[in-house]
């Protein structure tokens, strides 16, 4: 099965681990059947400006989904005893503290919040992204 290797614009790029990209791969994949924006069978598949938006929202909804069956609300003892392990999550007008340094869908979870912004700053500077599968 293929897997997401790299995601990138032409300024920078985005890791992406082997977890992450299991969990959306399916969400890309049928990204890609809707829109078409290359050959499935690629390595390497360009999104166009004009299709990023559709992509974050896709990527919004996998994260919603992440977060909805798996969240678990850290007590304030956990966020006043270790700070730093806690990174904040807006998503739909809700704060979601993760623990991104020792739970997997903490890291997980961030990563997708970060793969948002990172789309969202590839449409505001009308960049194009590129997708590397192995």
């Amino acid at each position: 099965m293929k897997q997401i290797i790299k995601i990138r614009t032409l300024k920078s790029d985005f890791g992406i681990e082997d977890l992450w990209s299991a969990y959306l791969f399916s969400t890309f994949f049928l990204y890609m059947v809707k829109n078409n924006p290359g050959d499935l069978k690629s390595v390497n598949i360009v999104v166009g400006k004009e299709l990023l938006p559709d992509l974050q929202e896709r990527v919004i909804i996998a994260l919603n989904n992440l977060l909805k069956d798996s969240y678990l609300e850290p007590s304030i003892n956990e966020l006043q005893k270790h700070p730093t392990r806690f990174e904040t999550i807006l998503l739909n007008g809700r704060k979601y503290k993760v623990n991104y340094r020792l739970s997997e869908v903490g890291r997980m979870a961030y990563a997708i919040y970060c793969l948002i912004n990172f789309i969202n700053d590839a449409i505001l500077e009308g960049n194009e992204i590129y997708l590397e599968f192995n």
